[in-house]
């Protein structure tokens, strides 16, 4: 199942050569691999206090840092500080292109990796409130267009429902794209004759 993902996936160095208009950022869209054969994707709720993006639902990830050696980089060292996930745990199979937020001006470069399914996930109390997994065909079954406002604005994006809370905004994009490019990957394969 991860290799027929990655191979939908643009490979990693072909991504961060593309350019995103904004202030550089990254994430790790992490494939947890299940026992029954499905994959699950980890999604974290920031607290409501935060300066930005309060209470939203987001993959792990954040700004780049000066020191940071590329977006590969940004989005581990963001898993890390935010869910304790250890950068050597995590196997990069390739990215999206990068994508502009136009409300809080951010670059955003989608990396994706496989985490194992047994490894513990701990939130950082200052950043995350919780931290969640979705079954990656639940999601391409809630996926849908939603008008929402916010801030005084009306506007429509991908939208899905989920238990965690609702996906929305530049990680409900992220993730249209990711079922556009990879849902197919998920049916059975048929036998060879």
């Amino acid at each position: 199942m991860i290799d027929r993902i990655a191979s939908k996936l643009l490979p990693t160095s072909d991504a961060l050569e593309l350019f995103a208009q904004g202030r550089e950022a990254a994430v790790l869209m992490a494939f947890r691999p299940q026992a029954d054969g499905s994959v699950s994707l980890v999604f974290t709720k920031r607290h409501d206090d935060l300066p930005s993006h309060a209470g939203q639902i987001s993959f792990p990830g954040g700004s780049s840092d000066p020191g940071d050696a590329d977006h590969v980089f940004t989005a581990l060292r963001e898993a890390h500080e935010e869910l304790a996930i250890p950068p050597s745990s995590v196997e990069v199979i390739g990215a999206l292109e990068p994508m502009s937020t136009f409300v809080s001006d951010f670059a955003v470069y989608p990396i994706a990796g496989v985490v194992a399914a047994d490894l513990p996930l701990t939130p950082n109390p200052s950043e995350v409130d919780t931290v969640f997994e979705v079954d990656f065909a639940e999601l391409i079954a809630i996926r849908e267009k939603r008008e929402l406002r916010r801030a005084g604005m009306t506007f429509t994006t991908e939208a899905f429902e989920t238990e965690g809370g609702l996906i929305w905004g530049v990680t409900g994009y992220i993730l249209g794209q990711l079922i556009d490019r990879i849902g197919d990957a998920l049916e059975p394969t048929s036998p060879q004759r």
